[in-house]
């Protein structure tokens, strides 16, 4: 790889379903911010944007786009979506 040149982001691939469950998710009022921003993410990511346009639309860092980028619904490495079992001590 050339140095300074990005890498090429993870293809996201979404069944109809988790792309259909993910959108509701995203624009149900009783939805977390939190659980809406992480939808957006991987919409978008699924959507063929890279990771740092991704992170500026959503105003988060890079870092957290291709984080999520990997917790699409078919992935288990990542948890769920709406997980809350960080520590908050």
């Amino acid at each position: 790889m050339i140095p300074g040149m990005a890498r090429a982001s993870l293809p996201v691939e979404l069944s109809a379903a988790d792309q259909t469950q993910l959108q509701q998710w995203q624009s149900a009022h009783g939805t977390p911010q939190q659980v809406a921003l992480r939808c957006r993410l991987v919409l978008a990511a699924a959507a063929g944007q890279q990771d740092l346009a991704i992170a500026s639309a959503c105003g988060v860092n890079r870092h957290t786009a291709a984080f999520w980028r990997g917790a699409s619904p078919g992935s288990r490495d990542r948890g769920s979506l709406g997980d809350s079992s960080r520590s908050r001590s």
